[in-house]
């Protein structure tokens, strides 16, 4: 997570990318901000404003597994 609380996300089955900008709540950005480099988690994403690759995490599952090198 950066300075401005934004970081990108890949996903698993695809490496589609995603920019992550907004959080559901202070608890859901605290929560995604503890994840450990590499981790594998749901997330549910909704669009977040009219960029094209902006999104806006509004939940998150358990962490499934992270990379041991992180």
């Amino acid at each position: 997570m950066n300075e401005y609380d934004a970081f990108v996300v890949r996903e698993q089955g695809t490496n589609a990318t995603y920019q992550i900008v907004a959080y559901g709540d202070e608890d859901l950005r605290d929560r995604v901000a503890d994840l450990p480099s590499g981790a594998t988690v749901g997330l549910r994403l909704r669009r977040a404003g009219l960029r094209a690759n902006a999104w806006e995490v509004t939940g998150a599952g358990s962490v499934s597994s992270a990379d041991a090198n992180a």
